[in-house]
């Protein structure tokens, strides 16, 4: 192998792409880097520094530091050196040396003295291993806490850009916590084998499949930590908030006037500041449903006066309206809203007056699933629950009309 006459020898860097613990695989890809002209120099800041120069046929041999001596004893460097290895340095936890002699003895002849070289790492390994794993396992539940033990999962995926981050999240700790136990029972299974008498076989193409995976988990942690960044900020610009007029209408076309057909009825508006209280919209933005909307609409009937005389007729309404980026998570997310509008928030009523409050599935053409919830003591309220394709709506009504009656109007505008 011809060395470079350079003074100073380019240097280049590279990550390490390969599992640190696996001593093979990391022995064969140094390998595959001297066939191409790259031979290691050390380990710095995260990366491995390779010198470039002719390639050539060499052999790397991985030996563990033992944790009272950072680098080899002189007797070990003289010994390796008369063998024909030279010690290159240092690489994670072990002793880097090279051979450029295809016919010298190996670093290592006896499998039982090699295994005894890797007992304190091996118990360094599994020290690591038995107090990480408890951390993962304690940052997985903590994840799965927060997505399972609040809301309905569907309903934070759909509401909020912080369900995918949490996923993601969730996703790369099964990953690192998978490879950390993988590494740690090859290892141990190659120390067995060497106790065993069973020489290492220093030469695999494991190391190809390593390599490939650890550059798919690192494009992976980038898109991820891209989208996220990028998720959160459009879901941060696409809060808004407006007025109903006829200049910024409502982005539905089903108002209060489907519902009440009195042709007194006149919409009232109460300010506060320059806000309408009584008819505006919050819209939001999250992946998997672009289109959220909170509407409110509120009027009264001038001339007319609730049943208890308690002042003018002045029914509302409230209306949530989503559009999925997914149309089957549609059917899982009416379900939701149904469990936490419904049943949760009346599970008092539900309990102690049965048959207060009756629950009806009403088939209506144009809609996938409609229920219609009503109060059989007090009739002045009354709510709806509609899917259609990508549309999920929730309607709560403060009235005196039967919303069944606007159904074919919702049916329309949604379609």
């Amino acid at each position: 192998m011809g060395l470079s006459s350079s003074r100073h020898p380019r240097l280049v860097p590279r990550l390490n792409y390969v599992d640190p613990w696996d001593i093979p695989a990391m022995e064969s890809w140094l390998v595959q880097m001297a066939a191409q002209g790259l031979y290691f120099v050390r380990c710095s800041k995260g990366l491995l520094w390779f010198r470039r120069d002719t390639p050539g046929a060499v052999r790397y041999r991985l030996d563990a530091i033992s944790p009272l001596s950072p680098t080899p004893d002189l007797e070990t460097f003289q010994q390796a050196r008369e063998m024909g290895w030279l010690y290159v340095g240092k690489l994670g936890q072990f002793s880097l040396y090279r051979c450029d002699d295809p016919d010298a003895p190996e670093l290592h002849t006896d499998p039982l003295t090699q295994s005894m070289t890797l007992e304190l790492l091996e118990q360094s390994i599994r020290r690591n291993v038995s107090l990480c794993t408890p951390l993962f396992l304690l940052g997985i539940g903590m994840i799965l806490a927060g997505f399972l033990g609040g809301r309905p999962p569907v309903l934070q995926l759909v509401e909020s850009s912080a369900a995918f981050s949490m996923l993601g999240s969730l996703l790369l700790d099964l990953i690192v916590l998978a490879w950390l136990l993988l590494q740690c029972r090859r290892f141990c299974r190659l120390r067995r084998s060497l106790r065993e008498g069973i020489p290492m076989e220093h030469r695999t193409g494991r190391f190809r499949g390593q390599v490939t995976r650890s550059r798919f988990l690192i494009l992976f942690a980038l898109l991820f930590a891209v989208l996220s960044a990028g998720i959160s900020v459009r879901s941060i610009s696409g809060r808004e908030r407006w007025n109903i007029t006829p200049e910024h209408p409502s982005p539905l076309s089903f108002h209060l006037t489907h519902i009440e057909t009195d042709p007194a009825f006149t919409y009232r508006h109460l300010y506060l500041s320059d806000r309408d209280m009584e008819n505006h919209v919050q819209a939001a933005w999250s992946l998997f449903a672009p289109a959220q909307y909170e509407i409110e609409e509120g009027g009264e009937v001038p001339g007319r006066n609730w049943p208890d005389n308690s002042g003018t007729y002045s029914p509302s309404f409230r209306l949530s309206y989503y559009r999925l980026t997914l149309p089957f998570l549609a059917e899982p997310l009416l379900r939701a809203l149904i469990q936490e509008e419904y049943d949760d928030w009346y599970v008092y009523e539900l309990e102690h007056e049965p048959g207060r409050y009756q629950f009806l599935r009403v088939d209506q053409p144009g809609l996938d699933e409609t229920a219609l919830v009503y109060d059989a003591v007090e009739d002045t309220w009354e709510m709806l629950f509609a899917r259609r394709g990508a549309q999920v709506v929730v309607l709560r009504y403060y009235g005196l009309e039967d919303l069944s009656a606007a159904l074919p109007a919702l049916a329309q505008a949604l379609a």
